[in-house]
């Protein structure tokens, strides 16, 4: 990843978290052997951002203050499938509503990230959006 891309992606996510000071950033050594079993939230706990490389891990580090812990959660499992029946009426199936803010700030993260995006929903179960360095979770909306 180039300093540029780095850059842009910084700044979408400034839009999502907001950045700490150098001296309350976690240090990348104690964070990078858990990459794959975290997550960070946002402030309001309805969106998180998981980092899917060491790139995507360095990046975050510039919004996770060290004191922050709570924000720091181990990651759940959010994986279903669905069977060949239910792909067939899959309009059918999946009906749920997501902030549109949080999702334009996400996409513009992951349109920065350079990658082809992936996206996963179910009927009132949380949207995730993955690209190569992140994968986001967007709670859904509540009526």
């Amino acid at each position: 990843m180039d300093y540029k891309q780095e850059l842009k992606i910084k700044k979408a996510l400034s839009k999502i978290f907001k950045p700490v000071e150098p001296k309350d950033r976690f240090d990348f050594p104690d964070l990078e052997p858990k990459l794959n079993k975290i997550f960070f939230t946002d402030y309001a706990n309805i969106c998180a951002v998981m980092p899917k490389s060491k790139d995507g891990l360095r990046i975050l580090l510039d919004f996770i203050n060290k004191n922050d812990l709570e924000k720091i959660i181990k990651r759940p499992n959010l994986d279903f499938s669905l069977s060949d029946d239910d792909l067939k009426t899959l309009t059918d199936l999946i009906k749920s509503k997501y902030s549109m803010d949080y999702l334009l700030k996400i996409l513009n993260v992951l349109k920065e990230d350079g990658a082809s995006v992936e996206i996963t929903l179910k009927s009132d179960y949380p949207i995730r959006l993955s690209s190569k360095n992140f994968a986001f979770i967007l709670a859904p909306r509540i009526n």
